[in-house]
């Protein structure tokens, strides 16, 4: 058996390197929203993507703006969203966005109040596993996202929160 050793030491280094980019998984304190865009995918798909960051790590939270998804679906995507939403924007605004006919339409009024907002609010956060990458929760029924004003976090981890990498749950 050859072991090549410095190809090892590479990507271990490719591996360390690239998770202190990222937020490990966890419940981070004093997070803040840096950036919220819509763009379009390879797959030519409109998402709404917002960057949060603490101490130069950072992490995404997606949601795909398709509009032929169910209602059941659409609904999700909004229930997700609305989470960031209550976490930074003033109740004031937040009710000043009423109704609207799409997810994009949506997503269009949910970057130009988020702008608002980039870099001002210390919020608090849950990342996870998921395959292997650390992100935002996919359940949005529970809470991922609050304002630090909040005492009492309501973020908890869930049996179902994954807190190591897949491949180190099945070595254990």
């Amino acid at each position: 058996m050859n072991i090549d050793i410095k190809a090892l030491q590479e990507e271990l280094e490719t591996q360390t390197a690239s998770t202190q980019l990222f937020l490990p998984p966890g419940i981070h304190e004093g997070v803040k929203l840096t950036n919220v865009m819509i763009k379009d995918t390879p797959m030519n798909v409109r998402v709404l993507e917002m960057t949060f960051e603490k101490d130069g790590k950072k992490t995404y939270y997606t949601e795909w703006l398709d509009e032929d998804k169910a209602e059941e679906a659409k609904k999700k995507v909004v229930m997700g969203v609305l989470q960031v939403l209550k976490a930074i924007v003033p109740k004031t605004i937040l009710d000043s966005m009423v109704v609207v006919d799409t997810l994009g339409e949506f997503a269009e009024k949910t970057v130009l109040v988020l702008n608002n907002f980039k870099d001002t609010v210390n919020l608090r956060l849950k990342t996870v596993y998921i395959k292997d990458k650390v992100t935002i929760p996919l359940h949005s029924r529970y809470p991922w996202i609050e304002n630090m004003i909040e005492p009492n976090s309501k973020i908890q981890i869930l049996p179902r929160d994954m807190l190591t990498p897949p491949a180190a749950e099945q070595a254990a």
